[in-house]
């Protein structure tokens, strides 16, 4: 279990928003004094950017994780937000790793990315995303299967990716557990 830090609430002189100090960072346009209450979901997609959990054997795909939104307010994602979370996850050995399931067993095949890269983040100022409330939900990272060029083309079968960790949010500990199951026909 990773560890997490309490983060607290601030103002942003800048635009008059409100932004949360810690490992995740999020703004609002104006603070209303509610609990942020937020869903992390794996998330497949085919190449043409559709959600789905049914692909064609040999498609390539992105595996990622979309955040949801389910407060009242419109929230902002911001580049320095991606940078914390997916700097958090990177090494997870859990996170974006996919199993074949195999009867009764699981064997993981692999990551969409290469753990022995080295992250690196442009210095490019970046508008936020936008994070509509009631339940929209936002792909915050992702990667085609292809990226990472060991990866073969997957053959027909029933495949898993699951994901526990905690983000810091407010007071709060936003826990992240998702699992994703998809197939390739």
């Amino acid at each position: 279990m990773s560890k997490t830090r309490k983060v607290t609430c601030s103002k942003n002189h800048f635009g008059g928003r409100y932004s949360l100090k810690g490992m995740l960072f999020l703004s609002k346009p104006r603070w209303s004094g509610i609990r942020v209450f937020l869903e992390f979901k794996l998330v497949v997609f085919n190449e043409l950017g559709e959600r789905t959990n049914s692909l064609n054997a040999g498609e390539d795909f992105s595996i990622g994780l979309d955040l949801i939104n389910h407060t009242e307010d419109t929230l902002y994602f911001s580049r320095s937000d991606y940078v914390r979370l997916f700097t958090q996850f990177y090494e997870r050995e859990d996170f974006l790793l996919v199993y074949k399931i195999e009867s009764e067993t699981m064997s993981p095949i692999g990551k969409p990315y290469d753990l022995k890269n080295q992250l690196n983040f442009a210095t490019i100022n970046l508008p936020p995303t936008k994070m509509p409330p009631h339940g929209k939900r936002e792909m915050i990272f992702g990667f085609f299967w292809s990226y990472r060029q060991e990866n073969q083309p997957m053959d027909k079968g029933k495949y898993f990716s699951s994901f526990t960790d905690f983000a810091a949010i407010e007071e709060f500990e936003v826990p992240i557990d998702t699992s994703i199951e998809f197939e390739m026909n």
